[in-house]
């Protein structure tokens, strides 16, 4: 159909003869509904509620390329599009979901429009995962670790664990990292990893396990310059020299010099195997210079480089 305008004259005759012309009239034209968008295509961007959508011009049927305008409409949503297409952002492409998208042409000639058919086709959009925040806290030489939040927007996704724990893992949960000991920290991270290749970000939390519980070396007995002691979760476990004094506090102990200034020491015990939680027996050698010196109220025991403890007698 012609795109052109088309103006009209008229003359008349009678038994004189022809008439003169009549000035020319407006430009008119005819034209119909136009035709379908053809070569429809919405691809997901993989950007969060956003597609491409591409296709052929409609045929005018007598209407001017810039006399049409083009429109999508998709989820109770309608908006014009640039001839020929574009990369659009709305909320109507909802991630993971079938949406039906359909675009058409208007055109408006000499103040009439007419809207033609639709051609439609169906997207799935798709964004980048979310990965879970995360959080841990410390336990008894365990560290434990929970998360949530994770949102896969529309493609399948792993939430995948590393640092301190591995394997893949849901959308939410928890995990405990054990046997690390005393007052051992440890990092947990986790990502989401979609199926199309784009992942979110990395999320890590730390943790400390608990101290150790107090160590301590109480008296089981005393029976002349022979003790019995027991230990509890003795930090200076293994092989150590002990040293008795009938001193109360470390810096009291005395070193003798004489029997008339024998000082506080009855002698150490080298060579003496102490375990982390159990019971201990050794032998004072006794003072130097007063054999008959004996454990009192201030009787203490220095395991040499690790502590001192006050016992008594």
């Amino acid at each position: 159909m012609s795109t052109t305008d088309q103006t009209y004259q008229v003359h008349a005759k009678n038994k004189a003869g022809w008439g003169d012309w009549s000035a020319a009239s407006n430009g008119v034209r005819g034209w119909q509904t136009p035709g379908a968008v053809t070569n429809l295509t919405v691809t997901p961007t993989g950007t969060s509620n956003q597609v491409t959508i591409a296709f052929g011009a409609a045929n005018g049927n007598g209407a001017l390329a810039g006399e049409m305008t083009y429109f999508w409409t998709a989820g109770g949503v309608t908006q014009s599009i640039a001839a020929g297409g574009a990369t659009v952002t709305s909320g109507a492409f909802a991630n993971g979901q079938n949406v039906s998208v359909a675009v058409y042409a208007k055109g408006v000639v000499k103040g009439e429009s007419s809207q033609g058919a639709s051609t439609s086709t169906t997207v799935n959009a798709y964004g980048p995962p979310t990965s879970p925040s995360i959080s841990c806290w410390g336990g008894d030489q365990a560290i434990g670790c929970s998360w949530s939040g994770g949102s896969d927007n529309g493609r399948s996704t792993s939430y995948v664990l590393s640092n301190a724990a591995s394997g893949s893992v849901g959308a939410s949960g928890s995990t405990t990292v054990g046997g690390i000991g005393y007052s051992a920290t440890r990092t947990v991270c986790i990502q989401a990893q979609q199926s199309t290749g784009l992942a979110g970000a990395v999320n890590c939390a730390s943790a400390t396990s608990n101290p150790p519980p107090p160590s301590t070396l109480t008296k089981v007995s005393v029976n002349g310059l022979r003790v019995t002691f027991r230990v509890s979760n003795f930090g200076g476990a293994g092989v150590q020299e002990v040293r008795c004094w009938n001193a109360a506090t470390w810096d009291l102990r005395k070193w003798g010099t004489s029997v008339t200034s024998p000082g506080n020491n009855l002698g150490g015990v080298g060579g003496v195997s102490i375990p982390s939680n159990g019971d201990v027996t050794i032998t004072c050698p006794g003072n130097p210079y007063v054999p008959s010196m004996m454990p009192n109220a201030d009787f203490s025991l220095e395991v040499l480089g690790y502590s001192w403890f006050h016992i008594g007698n």
